[in-house]
């Protein structure tokens, strides 16, 4: 029996699509999305742990993926509406911004440098987003249809970049001794090759021309007159409030849970990167979004959009609850549990914003208010909140490094002097060497660490191992307990927290990188705007149900 052909199009009568078609955009929207999840997620601990910057340079740095969302539309509008095919032009684009990456870890060594390649890249990268929409909207006869299934691809396509990056990455390459991947420059490296990957497949996509007439540069600006309307005035204003809160999620929530919420589950969870961890809010936002429309039907836009608002603040509220380490009021399971969320965070919150844009907005202005939407979420409001967020981390941040052996030893004599303790030379180095790896700075080991072990030294590397204070490190009365006499060991308790005070004190130590930080602050700060901006909406806010009311999908 003769085999059969196989099947010219996927899809029933006017939905019908050629399975090459099918095939090359979804790849697309794989790949697309696949390198931005590869260094979006473990940037900030690359930043802070690899690199030392400020909590202010990595918000700036994640800002500029929004400051790309503003001016992205210049581009599209100027260049790809007008001269180019919009298939060859994100073939260019990508392989550009793949050499960025590639060069970024080796030229990004100071933040002003760092932040300016990051910057060029986000101009090169944001525009592709729009090029990748308008790519397939154009080879699809029906985008409503077709659209959702490509863009899951794109989903999967970030879950899967996070897997190689936590599982597979790190078998890959030779780390240094307690570093985790999430704090070397390999996932940029993992994502230019990527971008290089995506930018010579680009151009066996299906040919897009340009439409020979330029495109609108600005084209959210044509929907201003929408905030004249009461409805849309407070959707708008509202939205821009709460993106600038929602900013602290993407640029610190990974350097939180490396910080506070991964080393409590290392008997749990064996990979080391957040990545894995972090992709359980793609999961989630795949598995959710085919409902949504389900969820308007019988919930009304209103309240859809509220408890998308009410989903961030709970979370903020949980990662509050999480930090402080054995005083945490929630497990650090809770936490990684809470990252579920993402899936009503962003479905209905931002999905659900769009279809809002496009039931109310008129017909003549609706591709403008989408834009106008864009514009204060994903570009302005970012922006702002990572802006913030950045110097809000600094706040409750505790910024300083070990100046050096002469200074961290005015501690280590205070400590030793007090509790009657004569340690021999090396014995003292190795008592610094704890400190300063406790308070975030390093010094050489003067011994291998198996003999350190078998000295048995006390435990100082417990007392800078807190998020406020190492009173507040419940293991440590028992560490002291095991390691000095009962009659010291109280004592030993009050002074090792004396000597954290003066560590910090600038007049014994200068310029540098450690960090104790107050996790439960920086997103107790959020979670208040968040609920904020919610009641402010669930008071003012009104909509006609009636035209987001679609039957749902039997």
């Amino acid at each position: 029996m003769a085999t059969p052909p196989p099947p010219q199009s996927l899809g029933l009568g006017k939905l019908a699509m050629a399975p090459r078609n099918v095939s090359l955009l979804g790849l697309m929207m794989f790949l697309q999305f696949a390198v931005w999840g590869a260094w979006f997620v473990t940037l900030g601990v690359y930043l802070e742990q690899g690199l030392h910057f400020s909590g202010a340079w990595i918000g700036a740095i994640f800002g500029t993926m929004a400051l790309g969302t503003i001016f992205s539309p210049m581009i599209v509008g100027a260049i790809a509406d007008r001269f180019f095919n919009s298939e060859k032009l994100m073939g260019l684009l990508h392989l550009l911004g793949g050499v960025l990456l590639l060069i970024l870890p080796t030229m990004g060594t100071s933040p002003e440098s760092f932040y300016t390649i990051a910057l060029l890249y986000a101009l090169l990268y944001s525009p592709t987003l729009a090029l990748a929409n308008s790519i397939t909207f154009t080879h699809v006869p029906n985008g409503t249809v077709w659209f959702p299934i490509l863009r899951t691809f794109g989903t999967i396509g970030w879950i899967a970049a996070g897997l190689f990056v936590g599982y597979i990455l790190p078998k890959m390459v030779s780390l240094p001794a307690e570093t985790t991947i999430d704090a070397t420059a390999y996932p940029l490296y993992l994502a230019g090759i990527l971008s290089i990957a995506l930018g010579f497949f680009s151009f066996a996509l299906p040919p897009t021309p340009p439409t020979g007439k330029a495109g609108e540069m600005l084209p959210a600006f044509k929907a201003i007159g929408l905030l004249r309307s009461r409805s849309f005035a407070i959707f708008f204003g509202v939205s821009f409030v709460i993106t600038i809160v929602l900013a602290f999620y993407y640029g610190f929530t990974g350097n939180y849970l490396a910080d506070s919420i991964m080393p409590q589950l290392s008997s749990l969870i064996k990979v080391q990167s957040v990545a894995p961890v972090m992709a359980i809010g793609q999961v989630a936002e795949m598995l959710i979004l085919p409902f949504l429309g389900v969820c308007l039907f019988f919930m009304g836009m209103k309240w859809v959009l509220a408890v998308g608002m009410l989903a961030w603040g709970v979370r903020y509220m949980l990662f509050a609850l999480g930090a402080g380490g054995d005083e945490a009021k929630v497990s650090a399971l809770v936490v990684v549990a809470s990252l579920a969320l993402h899936g009503i965070c962003f479905d209905f919150f931002f999905a659900a914003g769009f279809i809002h844009v496009d039931n109310n907005a008129p017909k003549e202005v609706r591709a403008s208010g989408q834009a106008l939407f864009t514009f204060l979420t994903y570009g302005l409001g970012m922006w702002i909140g990572n802006t913030l967020s950045g110097y809000i981390v600094d706040r409750y941040t505790v910024y300083n490094e070990m100046g050096g052996k002469a200074k961290l030893e005015l501690v280590v004599d205070d400590f030793l002097n007090t509790t009657k303790q004569a340690p021999e030379k090396d014995e003292k180095d190795v008592f610094m060497h704890d400190m300063a790896s406790a308070l975030g700075g390093s010094l050489d080991m003067p011994i291998t660490e198996p003999e350190r072990i078998k000295r048995k030294i006390p435990v100082l590397a417990l007392m800078g191992n807190a998020d406020e204070a190492p009173t507040r490190n419940g293991s440590l009365n028992d560490a002291l307990k095991k390691h000095l006499s009962k009659a010291t060991a109280g004592q030993a308790f009050h002074l090792l927290e004396h000597a954290h005070l003066k560590a910090i004190d600038k007049t014994h130590v200068v310029d540098g990188v450690y960090t104790t930080r107050n996790w439960f602050m920086i997103w107790i700060i959020p979670s208040i705007g968040v609920f904020a901006a919610l009641a402010v909406f669930l008071v003012l806010f009104r909509v006609d149900d009636k035209k987001t009311k679609v039957a749902p999908a039997a």
